[in-house]
């Protein structure tokens, strides 16, 4: 019976500890009431037999701490990663939330920011970018035109010539319209043509003066005609001079004559074939080695003329060039004065895999799209979304 009466007591001892801690405490094994560490404060220490709960006060913008724990100590806020922006700063009870950077979109399948897909000319937004959703291009139908590439643009509605309009041009996918004003003529009942808005021409009546005559006067404006067409002629051949004296180096498809110990002249040539071609077609599979001369010089160009001039060791790096291969390339240029690109665009091409979809994609990856443009990728109705698992054709 006295055990009954013991047990009793110390049963209801406990209930008195548990009924006696606060909604903020906790019961420690119903022998003591520990405190819990409110958010934005972490238990640095837990609660132990005869010592209560030590929190500390997380760091604004360090360590942060969202719920009121008795063991959960301040945890590290979070960091951005590659490609994200901060929405929202941490502070001590929230950590950092981030979102993707402007034009890059989160893809659930990597968990990581994405840069949106460009749409080309004669191609039209049919849905933007957003946080979580990537870019969706459609072709322009018929009586709609896309101008740009660009990431917002939507096919906009060709425009109609008005009645007092010629069209010197028919809209297509990539271009709209084109129309030129032209006056109305009518004809009066005479059956002569009349001009609106016109004053009529007052005819003067002067009394007729000794013939002039006008054969002198054809002989000079023919001679002037065929003097400005030799100097025309002379000034087309001394800058094609000037182009052969300033630019000596061997164009990459054409191999000189062995034989005659001198320039044979063929580059030249090539070159002035190559500068009369608008496009060349070529697809994400065509070799770096296989584009035209001048279109390696204005890539050159653009990394050269950059305000950052060392940023084509980013393009080396993603194409594939380590540290040593990128210094070496500078050394080469100091002791030649060429300029490093060039030994690293030369170097580049003799790899099979040096393809112009690389490029595009390296390109794309260190946000240097403007290259694109200055290369003249101009419009074509064949050219899709910039899309690097299904090589698509491209005008250059």
């Amino acid at each position: 019976m006295s055990w009954i009466c013991f047990l009793t007591v110390m049963m209801c001892c406990q209930v008195m500890v548990k009924s006696a801690c606060d909604k903020e405490e906790y019961d420690l094994n119903g022998q003591q009431c520990c405190m819990r560490c409110p958010a934005g404060s972490g238990a640095a220490r837990q609660c132990t037999a005869g010592n209560n709960t030590a929190c500390e006060q997380c760091v604004e913008g360090s360590t942060y701490s969202p719920n009121t724990s008795h063991s959960q100590p301040c945890l590290n806020c979070t960091k951005c990663p590659k490609d994200a922006v901060v929405k929202t700063p941490c502070n001590t009870t929230h950590d950092t939330v981030c979102e993707c950077a402007p034009e890059y979109f989160f893809s659930v399948d990597t968990g990581e920011c994405k840069a949106c897909e460009i749409c080309p000319g004669g191609w039209g937004i049919s849905v933007q970018c957003s946080y979580n959703q990537n870019s969706v291009c459609d072709s322009c139908p018929n009586g709609t035109f896309a101008r740009e590439i660009s990431f917002t643009e939507k096919c906009q509605p060709c425009t109609v010539c008005t009645s007092d309009q010629k069209m010197l041009q028919t809209c297509s996918p990539s271009q709209d319209t084109i129309c030129l004003s032209v006056p109305i003529y009518s004809t009066n009942p005479g059956g002569k043509y009349h001009i609106p808005n016109e004053h009529p021409i007052q005819k003067e009546h002067k009394p007729r003066e000794k013939d002039i005559d006008i054969i002198p006067l054809y002989c000079a404006i023919l001679g002037a005609v065929v003097v400005g067409l030799l100097g025309y002629v002379i000034l087309v051949h001394y800058r094609r001079m000037k182009e052969k004296r300033l630019v000596r180096e061997p164009h990459e498809d054409v191999e000189y004559s062995k034989a005659s110990g001198g320039d044979s002249g063929i580059y030249v040539e090539v070159e002035h074939q190559q500068k009369g071609t608008n496009c060349a077609i070529v697809t994400c599979a065509t070799r770096i080695r296989d584009l035209p001369q001048a279109k390696k010089r204005e890539l050159e160009r653009c990394f050269s003329q950059s305000a950052c001039q060392t940023e084509w060791r980013g393009l080396a790096k993603e194409i594939g060039f380590n540290s040593r291969k990128i210094s070496g390339f500078e050394s080469k240029s100091k002791q030649d004065s060429v300029i490093p690109v060039r030994h690293m665009i030369q170097e580049w091409s003799k790899s099979d895999t040096a393809t112009v979809g690389v490029l595009i994609q390296a390109l794309k990856n260190i946000g240097r799209l403007d290259v694109l443009r200055s290369m003249h990728i101009t419009d074509s109705t064949e050219l899709q979304p910039l899309n690097m698992n299904n090589p698509q054709h491209f005008v250059l």
